[in-house]
């Protein structure tokens, strides 16, 4: 029996560890674009009702917002990453994509949340755009939640074996 003791013990968590385990909500953020309207819902996973708002947007105004955040990167890895002026750049570049992109209430309520998960869901058409770089004015997204993303796609689908998640 001790010998059983001293092994489970050597699988114990530390307190720290459990401490920091917890439970974070996941929302979703589901965009399609429909024409020159796109449709988003934005909700948290519990929510068993989605409110779905359809927004008017210019894409010419999104993609070149996209392409000049990807320029603002790209030219970020030939010069010295911390230039403020390309921080600054880039920090504009994604506010404005926030507020071109977002209708007032879905910016409001990602600006009143501190944290968590978020799982963008988004049609094919809309890859080009970078979700994850969405400044709300204090945080790129990507910094304030953890993400994921999922594309709808209308193209066949091949077989593919599962990806296991563990510790590398």
């Amino acid at each position: 029996a001790s010998s059983y003791a001293k092994r489970s013990d050597r699988w114990k968590c530390p307190v720290e560890y459990k401490e920091r385990m917890t439970v974070q909500e996941i929302y979703h953020l589901e965009a399609s674009l429909n024409g020159d309207k796109l449709s988003l819902c934005f909700y948290e996973h519990s929510m068993s009702l989605k409110n779905k708002i359809d927004v008017d947007v210019k894409l010419d105004k999104i993609n070149e917002l996209s392409v000049e955040i990807i320029r603002i990167i790209h030219s970020s890895q030939l010069t010295s990453p911390s230039s403020s002026q390309l921080q600054g750049d880039l920090k504009r570049h994604c506010v404005c994509l926030f507020d071109e992109l977002l209708p007032v209430q879905i910016r409001s309520k990602i600006k009143n949340i501190s944290g968590g998960n978020i799982i963008f869901s988004i049609d094919e058409s809309l890859v080009f755009i970078p979700w994850e770089l969405l400044n709300d004015g204090n945080d790129y997204l990507c910094l304030k939640f953890s993400v994921g993303r999922t594309v709808r796609t209308s193209r066949s689908m091949r077989e593919v074996a599962s990806r296991l998640v563990g510790v590398p």
